[in-house]
């Protein structure tokens, strides 16, 4: 048999072609049951002829709605779809560029070379590649990096402070011996 070229799961039946079934026989009915169903499976138009074709005429405006209904939905969703992707990846890059703007020299930067990816990393090597340019080696989820962003900023400040401390300690113990 061909292969279905609609990619939908099926048709759908309303109850409201069913004062039209009851003129038909039972083998009309099977008849124009198959004839549904290559149409909606394949695109083949049946050849009706009489009862059928009186049927066939209320039926196939309905499919072709439905039809017309599925791929709008299937392409909404796959727009849906790629705007969710374009906007992790913005963010994704947004985060790395901060990230990239931290001073090397924090030890919670230095932390992000070695977060293991456990999704995609599947060996048993323990030390992660290192990339140029200080980037993280493993691609971090949004909330995971927000975190860690911020915990590089308050280091990077606590490093400042206490870089700041110690001189300030210095020029005070070089006054004393003044």
């Amino acid at each position: 048999m061909e292969k279905n070229r609609s990619g939908r799961p099926g048709v759908i039946l309303y109850f409201e072609i069913s004062p039209c079934l009851e003129e038909l026989s039972l083998p009309d009915k099977g008849r124009l049951l198959e004839g549904i169903l290559r149409y909606g499976e394949f695109g083949v138009e049946p050849a009706f002829s009489g009862k059928l074709k009186v049927a066939w005429a209320l039926i196939r405006p309905r499919l072709d709605r439905d039809r017309e209904r599925y791929e709008t939905v299937c392409l909404n969703r796959q727009q849906a779809a790629q705007n969710r992707w374009d906007r992790y990846h913005r963010e994704q890059a947004a985060l790395l560029e901060e990230l990239g703007e931290m001073p090397r020299s924090t030890s919670a930067y230095h932390s992000l070379q070695h977060v293991p990816d456990t999704k995609r990393n599947k060996n048993t090597n323990t030390t992660p590649p290192t990339r140029a340019k200080g980037n993280t080696p493993y691609p971090l989820g949004p909330a995971l990096e927000r975190e860690l962003a911020f915990e590089c900023r308050r280091q990077a400040s606590l490093d400042l402070l206490s870089t700041y401390a110690q001189s300030q300690e210095r020029k005070g113990e070089g006054a004393d011996q003044a």
